[in-house]
């Protein structure tokens, strides 16, 4: 038989043109690993795609402990190479737990409230450790108000503003205020990178009132860290892998096990989900999980029983892209080769009154040139005039 069909494996009647490599992560991770499946595709597993893949969906840890306690038939270099990723995870996982810490103190001291937002929380109340998951950066939300004195912090403790990378004076503020929610910066010496998000929002849907009890404690470390409660958390999460096409399998899988270990009440978030008018993307998450994870439950069920049009073209088009490999972060805007598709699918997921923003939002980010270029405040609209010249440029001087 063709090897290329032999590729091809179905894990739920639904889920279709799913790879043998990808098959293998989903099985490692949800505890269905079959020796036997293993064993009659030594000849036909792409080990090298298969490494690239657990690294792209960031499931390293999960997936080298599940192959290694299953069978230790598989080719030694693949072995070798997987351990030395799952060292380097854990590595840089240890490195960002005590950064949490040591920044929670510093943030604890002078008053200022945080919350620790997917990461390290995730990692503790759902993986077993505050190591286990793979993560590339420390997610903090402070408040607008508190957000200068919090930068400042940081940066007293050695860490770089990366994102902007130009002054937040003038229009130039108001713009990214505007149009962002995040400051990255980056500890050069302890290699450790940080979002703090001032605010936890998309296409204008404000999560969080100001009056709601969103907030939880738990203990890392011996140390107290505040994140998310577990509702607002688990809808959180959809949200951002709903915005980012679930091209990384680990959001699916942080949900996944939320689900299923009943922190979190499905009706709640679900509750939310119809005040900030995104019953979608539940409904969205829900099929996936049913889809690829052949995850059910009684009120899932329900939910995905009300038909939901909206939802059905989301769950499509998200499952295209965690199938393909490809990476939202690959090219750059309008050079990105599913970036028209990624547009339309955004449109979809937006709110009526932001389906605009959506179709145009990397056509027109004058932001690209504001580290080489500044107007005076009443010239400000040159920036638009100038940015189709910058992208002109940009294209017939990029590296292909």
């Amino acid at each position: 038989m063709n090897n290329n069909i032999n590729r091809i494996v179905s894990i739920t009647n639904n889920s279709r043109n799913l790879s043998l490599e990808l098959k293998i992560i989903i099985d490692s991770i949800t505890n269905n690993l079959s020796i036997s499946f293993l064993q009659n595709n030594l000849n036909i597993i792409n080990w090298n795609y298969l490494i690239k893949l657990i690294i792209r969906h960031r499931m390293v840890e999960q997936v080298y402990k599940a192959l290694t306690t299953t069978t230790n038939t598989l080719p030694p270099n693949f072995i070798a190479q997987l351990k030395q990723c799952s060292l380097s995870s854990n590595i840089a996982s240890l490195s960002m737990v005590a950064e949490s810490i040591r920044i929670a103190r510093a943030f604890n001291k002078v008053g200022i409230e945080y919350s620790i937002v997917k990461g390290i929380p995730l990692s503790e109340l759902l993986y077993g450790g505050a190591t286990k998951r793979q993560a590339k950066d420390i997610d903090m939300l402070v408040s607008i108000d508190n957000l200068n004195q919090a930068i400042q912090i940081l940066l007293d403790k050695g860490y770089k503003v990366e994102r902007p990378n130009f002054n937040l004076t003038g229009f130039k503020r108001d713009y990214y205020f505007t149009h962002s929610h995040d400051i990255g910066l980056f500890h050069p010496e302890r290699k450790v990178e940080i979002e703090l998000h001032f605010r936890l929002e998309y296409f204008g849907t404000k999560f969080f009132a100001s009056s709601a009890n969103i907030y939880k404690t738990i203990m890392v470390q011996n140390q107290m860290l505040v994140t998310l409660n577990d509702e607002y958390h688990v809808l959180y999460l959809m949200f951002h892998a709903s915005i980012h096409a679930w091209t990384r399998l680990r959001w699916l899988h942080d949900i996944y096990l939320y689900l299923k270990s009943g922190q979190c009440s499905l009706q709640k978030i679900y509750d939310l989900a119809i005040n900030l008018k995104a019953k979608k993307i539940v409904w969205q998450t829900l099929w996936l999980l049913r889809d690829i994870y052949a995850y059910r439950s009684e009120y899932g069920n329900q939910i995905l029983a009300q038909p939901n049009q909206a939802g059905l073209r989301l769950a499509i088009a998200a499952r295209k892209f965690i199938l393909n490999d490809y990476e939202l972060t690959a090219g750059h805007g309008v050079f990105n080769k599913m970036f028209f598709y990624y547009r339309i699918y955004l449109m979809d997921l937006a709110l009526p009154g932001q389906k605009l923003e959506a179709l145009t939002g990397d056509l027109f980010k004058i932001d690209k040139i504001f580290p080489y270029l500044t107007l005076p405040r009443s010239f400000s609209w040159g920036y638009y005039l100038i940015y189709p010249f910058w992208v002109i440029k940009y294209f017939f001087t990029r590296k292909l």
